[in-house]
């Protein structure tokens, strides 16, 4: 991603690491100035670790857009410019992209294709947008929101415990009425006061 956009990523993670991991994310930060990896050595009490992950990344950062992901997730090389530049363009302040899943064989495209189904179904995405529609959508592979848009609703402070933060964070975000849309990656996409939804 470097050269590609300006700015400072922060790194954090929500399961406990090995002095190997540390050792290969900050020799990686040292060849990228662009990422700062933020080490935190405690839990606090009241916190599961990737809420706190995310919250203590956020507090170190100060670009305009805040991006949360899996550490699992593989992105094209321009997807950041592209995701960053829809968004702009569609003047919306949260966007949740859903990408494509590496399957190995039968049974683990029948579980994804299910739970792919079922996520659809449950998060009627085709209301996301709609204003005046209580649907919402997070996506942990992928959320992007623009740092006054997650200070409103509250930051993971509120999500502290929560175990499915990124939904979470979705209807944290749609409550706020803050202008946000769907879309794709390719540049099409509709704006809303909602949450958006589109492809990595």
């Amino acid at each position: 991603m470097a050269g590609r956009l300006s700015g400072t990523g922060n790194c954090g993670s929500g399961r406990p690491i090995d002095g190997r991991d540390r050792a290969d994310l900050d020799e990686f930060s040292a060849n990228h100035p662009q990422l700062r990896v933020v080490h935190v050595r405690e839990l606090p009490a009241g916190w599961l670790g990737k809420p706190h992950a995310l919250q203590m990344a956020y507090e170190a950062s100060s670009g305009e857009w805040l991006v949360f992901t899996d550490a699992d997730v593989k992105f094209r090389p321009d997807a950041l410019r592209r995701v960053v530049a829809l968004a702009r363009a569609r003047g919306m302040d949260h966007l949740a992209l859903l990408g494509d899943v590496e399957r190995s064989g039968f049974w683990d495209t029948v579980l994804i294709t299910f739970f792919g189904m079922g996520f659809q179904l449950a998060a009627d995405l085709h209301a996301v947008s709609n204003p005046n529609s209580r649907a919402y959508v997070g996506v942990g592979a992928f959320q992007m929101l623009k740092r006054g848009a997650y200070k409103a609703c509250g930051t993971h402070r509120r999500l502290a415990m929560e175990v499915i933060d990124d939904m979470k964070l979705g209807k944290l975000v749609k409550r706020t009425g803050v202008s946000v849309g769907r879309g794709d990656c390719a540049g099409r996409g509709q704006r809303g006061v909602a949450s958006g939804i589109g492809r990595i």
